[in-house]
C-alpha cells in the first residue's frame, strides 16, 4: 500500500489539471472549424495528454533522485 501511495505521489495529481485544460482548449478551437470531432477521438486525446503529463512528472522525479537534488533540497 505504501508503494502505491509513493507511486501515485510521483504523478503530482494537483498539477494534472493543466493537461486536460490545455487539451480542451485545443479541442474547443478545433470545433470552431466545423470539423467532425468524435467522442472517441476526444477521449483518446484527453487520456493521452494526461498520461504524457504523468510520464513527464515521473521522469522529473527520477532525474531529481538520480542527480541527488532531492537530498540537497528542503521539502516544503
Amino acid at each position: 500500500m505504501k508503494n502505491i501511495k509513493i507511486l501515485l505521489g510521483t504523478f503530482r495529481p494537483p498539477f494534472l489539471i493543466l493537461a486536460p485544460a490545455c487539451t480542451l482548449l485545443g479541442i474547443a478551437t478545433a470545433s470552431t472549424t466545423n470539423s467532425h470531432l468524435s467522442a472517441l477521438d476526444i477521449a483518446l486525446v484527453l487520456i493521452g495528454a494526461i498520461l504524457a503529463h504523468i510520464g513527464v512528472n515521473i521522469f522529473n522525479e527520477y532525474q531529481d533522485f538520480k542527480t541527488g537534488l532531492d537530498k540537497k533540497t528542503q521539502r516544503t
